[in-house]
């Protein structure tokens, strides 16, 4: 959020003015892109919620967590961190979006047929889930030596967390 609006001209190739014929203030920059990267983010969630094995579906929706924070760490961070009023022009909240509710209700779908136990806390595995994509987890993840792409570290987290929730017959293990 520290950039000045010169060094994200020069870094998108156009002139500080198209910038800010486009955008009158950085505020207004950052609302838009958060449209943007949030738009997408949705979008990832709803296709996630079609598929018809609801553990494929939890994987798309990580991949897709995993993928934005590749793109748009900072954004993000911002987001998860309860900041996006700070540097938006208006009130940004989209974790209480419907689309950001694909988690549970996959996992809702899971433990229906019989994939996942039916004692787990839906809030806390979410929570967990969402916690991979974390500045302190993620950011980790992302730097370290060998870093996997963002489907294969989803991949990764939702098989560690499936040893854990799975029922004794769906056990990925």
């Amino acid at each position: 959020m520290a950039a000045e609006m010169k060094d994200i001209a020069d870094r998108a190739g156009v002139g500080v003015g198209t910038i800010y014929r486009n955008f009158p203030n950085k505020s207004d920059l950052v609302t838009a892109v958060l449209h943007v990267a949030l738009a997408d983010l949705e979008r990832g969630f709803s296709e996630a919620e079609t598929d018809a094995d609801p553990l494929a579906g939890l994987h798309r929706a990580l991949t897709c967590l995993h993928t934005a924070y590749l793109h748009h760490g900072w954004l993000v961070e911002t987001v998860f961190l309860g900041q996006a009023h700070l540097a938006a022009s208006e009130p940004v909240n989209p974790l209480g979006k419907p689309e950001f509710q694909a988690i549970p209700r996959l996992l809702r779908r899971a433990i229906a047929l019989g994939q996942v136990r039916h004692d787990i806390d839906l809030e806390l595995t979410q929570t967990l889930l969402f916690g991979t994509v974390a500045p302190w987890s993620c950011g980790f993840i992302s730097r370290a030596e060998g870093a996997r792409p963002p489907h294969e570290t989803a991949r990764a987290v939702l098989d560690l967390l499936l040893r854990g929730i799975a029922t004794p017959q769906a056990d990925p293990g």
